[in-house]
């Protein structure tokens, strides 16, 4: 190894901060938590590989630099460990020892560390790390979280190294900016973690598993099986009820993926286990296991998620438009008056701020995310001193706010780290078992982490959140939401999501930036929406509080804010309508996200361009009579076959209102002629029909049901006469299409 490199080595770690703690195991499991996977043991080996091993009892010259030597008076185990010392004015050195590495492999570090004396930051301490090189150099890596305790702990990161990695650094050190201290390491470990060859994933029921009436009638799960043999293996699905009886039971070839469903209409109601075994079928071996737990219900509970994605709160659909925010009672009167309903506090909110929110009418988030004993975040309660402090804190968070009025959610970490799902598991079957209420929240990138990973995270949420943060300038990619949204809906299984949109300016964060303006903002926000959202929680209140960023004053940044928000709270019912929508074919423009609604009888078509171009938009919607553009005070023009064009501005947003033909209370009645429609061409019998339509759907609204009903069935008597001589199949399925397939709601008088 050279001493570039090693040089390189100490600047990557000095700048870099991530990582894990010391796993543990739950105190809640159970047989398994419900809608939640467990992975049950491998009857072949443990899965992992151990490529290095030290505990530092003989010497290996390669950890030895100026400020390492080995240490016969303190070791975790056996006779020594290896010491750090740094003393004021010494430079920042890391103790290096390199690995041959592949990419792709996900390869775990465990180190016991312990730290006296540390002067510096309160949140920096002793820290280990892997770093991935290729030939040319560094490409990537992940760091431990932070030890300063005088106890052993053991430091753990899990890592896979990107395409093009040779060799892993091991390093061991004191974070550059700890000024003088001592740390101790032994007891180390890597390992190479075999990838599993089962992964499964419960698409229905979504929410902890419960199947509730009158919302889920399957079970859906799907399967997945990586490995180079699929013809040696089977795959078998079980479903059981709580004392091990077989319910129903599939086995099949494996393959790469393999879906399973079960009608839910005769299973009994009650907890029941859902099996799946990777199987050898040379000897009958289950390889590998997993499980999943459901219970059926009699009835739906007050709270939960449904199939469509909606939260269902006292058994209303309810979409929050919320706000992230330092404290909860300062930000109750600044919201007032808003369509901003939710806030989302940093700070663990006490019993007369929640009253208080109550009072306001504002919901609450309780934040968890700082319940880590390692946890750097000035919100950690005090009384979280060790890993064995945690749940109980948690746990008594639950007894004491759980029923509170305001409660809307519990937020259970904010972009975790790689390996924190271990833990964050602990907390979130605390919180499960604990409260059937209230939904885990869990902000993260999912998209961007290994796909491992995002199957782990699955485990320990409800509900999601996708963050973007694209805005810098005016260059910046105004689209990434939709980047994002989409790496995350296919990262999760079915989950609900409430996603995170950018409310500041990077000048908060000592980057060159700005906050979005009001096309980007309104935008950004409409991606999200049309792309699956059931609420929005936007980063962050507090900064657009303190937005004096030259480009946009607060009252301006916040009155952007505040109009996007308008705009969503007064299309709420459209986004919570589960009502059929209309049938039509929308443009599949890679510029373009659209969201297509029924709501009370009439179309609504939700669309966003997110790029900073200028575009043009066709869209055919069948049933359509009429088209006009919600807030804009314009009407598009309405092709014969239901079509209709527009153009869209950088960003623009545009969301079209649809008149639809209703027939839902009319009868058919009988007319002798159709005197006034000629029909010379299958052109002109088209354009007739569509005639008859339109006047039907006007008369309707007007209570003349005896005339409209004469309409309908003279549009019906054209199709029947005409289809063997004058209009082609295709027209005939489309002007069927119009009468007989739309959704039947309430005629439009």
């Amino acid at each position: 190894m050279t001493l570039s490199r090693r040089a390189l080595l100490g600047s990557v770690a000095a700048g870099t901060a991530a990582g894990i703690g010391v796993s543990a195991e739950s105190a809640f499991t159970r047989a398994p938590l419900l809608g939640q996977r467990q992975i049950l043991p491998a009857s072949a080996d443990d899965g992992t590989d151990v490529i290095y091993q030290t505990s530092f009892e003989t010497d290996e010259a390669d950890w030895l630099e100026g400020p390492t030597i080995y240490d016969d008076t303190v070791a975790h185990t056996g006779d020594r460990s290896l010491r750090y010392d740094r003393s004021a004015g010494d430079s920042y050195v890391t103790a290096t020892m390199i690995i041959p590495a592949e990419a792709g492999v996900a390869y775990e570090l465990t180190c016991w560390v312990r730290a006296v004396d540390l002067e510096g930051p309160a949140i920096r301490g002793a820290k280990v790390g892997l770093d991935a090189f290729s030939a040319t150099g560094w490409l990537k890596g992940s760091y431990s979280l932070d030890v300063r305790s005088d106890d052993w702990v053991q430091a753990q990161v899990l890592f896979t190294p990107p395409e093009g990695t040779e060799e892993l650094a091991v390093q061991l050190y004191l974070y550059s900016e700890v000024d003088a201290g001592t740390a101790w390491f032994d007891d180390l470990t890597l390992r190479a973690i075999k990838p599993r060859q089962l992964h499964t994933e419960l698409h229905t029921p979504s929410y902890r598993g419960l199947v509730i009436p009158g919302d889920h009638d399957t079970i859906e799960l799907r399967s997945s099986v990586e490995t180079e043999d699929l013809s040696a293996h089977q795959v078998t699905v079980s479903l059981l009820t709580a004392a091990d009886e077989l319910v129903d039971q599939t086995t099949v070839e494996a393959a790469e993926t393999l879906d399973y469903s079960y009608s839910t209409d005769g299973l009994a109601a009650g907890r029941h286990t859902l099996r799946i075994e990777l199987i050898n079928k040379a000897t009958g071996q289950t390889v590998e296991a997993e499980e999943w737990g459901l219970e059926k219900l009699t009835s739906a509970p007050p709270t939960y998620f449904d199939r469509h994605g909606r939260f269902i709160r006292d058994g209303e659909p309810y979409f929050p438009i919320g706000l992230y925010h330092g404290g909860l009672a300062d930000a109750l009167e600044t919201i007032n008056g808003t369509p901003f309903d939710t806030i989302l506090p940093y700070a663990p909110p006490t019993k007369a701020a929640l009253d208080l929110a109550e009072a306001n009418g504002v919901n609450v988030i309780y934040p968890l995310m700082a319940f880590f004993h390692d946890s750097a975040s000035a919100y950690k309660p005090a009384e979280i001193v060790t890993e064995a402090d945690e749940v109980p804190a948690i746990l008594d968070r639950v007894e004491r706010f759980g029923d509170h009025p305001a409660m809307l959610a519990w937020y259970m970490a904010d972009e975790p780290k790689s390996l924190l799902h271990e833990r964050l598991k602990v907390h979130y079957d605390a919180v499960a078992s604990h409260d059937p209420h209230h939904p885990a929240y869990l902000e993260h990138a999912l998209a961007e982490l290994p796909r491992d990973d995002q199957r782990a995270y699955v485990r320990m949420l409800d509900v999601s959140g996708a963050a973007s943060y694209p805005i810098y300038d005016d260059t910046s990619d105004v689209g990434e939401p939709t980047t994002v949204v989409r790496g995350q809906n296919a990262a999760l299984a079915n989950r609900p999501a409430w996603h995170v949109p950018q409310a500041f300016s990077w000048e908060h964060y000592n980057r060159v930036g700005r906050f979005p303006t009001g096309p980007e903002f309104r935008s950004m926000t409409w991606q999200f929406i049309c792309e699956g959202t059931s609420g929005l929680i936007y980063y962050m209140l507090s900064r657009l509080q303190q937005q004096e960023a030259p480009d946009v004053s607060v009252e301006e940044a916040w009155d952007i804010a505040v109009t996007t928000a308008e705009e969503v709270h007064g299309l709420i019912p459209v986004l919570l309508s589960i009502d059929t929508a209309p049938e039509a074919t929308l443009s599949s423009e890679d510029w373009l996200n659209t969201l297509l609604k029924s709501h009370a009888g009439k179309g609504y078509l939700l669309t966003v361009n997110h790029t900073r171009d200028s575009q043009t938009a066709t869209f055919t919607v069948p049933a359509a009579l009429s088209v006009s553009v919600r807030d804009e005070d314009r009407t598009v023009s309405v092709g014969p076959d239901g079509s209709f064009s527009d153009d869209y501005d950088p960003m623009a947003v545009h969301h079209y209102e649809i008149e639809l033909v209703d027939f839902g209370s009319l009868t058919d009645r009988t007319v002798s002629e159709l005197q006034d429609f000629g029909a010379p061409s299958q052109q002109g019998v088209a354009r007739s029909a569509r005639q008859l339509l339109t006047k039907a759907a006007a008369t309707t609204r007007v209570n003349k049901l005896d005339e409209a009903g004469q309409h309908l069935a003279a549009y019906r008597s054209m199709i029947t006469s005409q289809q063997d001589h004058t209009l082609s199949p295709d027209q005939v399925q489309t002007l069927i299409r119009l009468s007989h397939h739309l959704p039947t709601g309430k005629d439009n008088r």
